[in-house]
């Protein structure tokens, strides 16, 4: 065999194996949670808020006589100076699904310096059971 054939041999036996390493595999898929639905928090302040900010015990009115899930939590301010924030509450049914979202999105508060304010949410679907509620800075 001539030199150019033996050439022309390996760079297709190189080219080939190249090509067979750069075969795509599946696409990657997110890592699976950890976190069980249970274990998730409920009062999630967001934005480096989550240390000025003290919640209470949620006042939760259950579903009855065709009145949905009403939730309050108590939030008081601990930072030196008074903060202005949005707050949203997402309902969920039995299952974890998230409900209709019929109620407005996030809403506005002003939190005063160790003065306690009260966030209200409502569920617009009676098959709510679960809540939760999301503080950010007010934009």
């Amino acid at each position: 065999m001539s030199t150019m054939k033996i050439r022309t041999l390996l760079a297709v036996a190189i080219a080939s194996v190249l090509l067979a390493a750069c075969k795509p595999g599946p696409p990657p898929s997110p890592q699976a949670e950890v976190t069980q639905r249970a274990n998730y928090p409920r009062n999630i302040a967001l934005q480096g808020l989550s240390p000025s900010l003290l919640a209470g015990e949620a006042m939760i009115e259950a579903p009855k006589d065709n009145r949905p899930l009403h939730v309050t939590v108590p939030i008081r301010n601990v930072y030196a100076y008074g903060v202005n924030v949005q707050y949203r509450f997402e309902f969920f049914d039995a299952t974890g699904k998230p409900v209709a979202r019929e109620e407005p999105g996030w809403r506005f508060q002003h939190l005063a310096t160790d003065m306690q304010a009260f966030l209200d949410g409502n569920a617009m679907d009676m098959a709510a059971v679960d809540w939760r509620l999301t503080i950010r800075s007010a934009r």
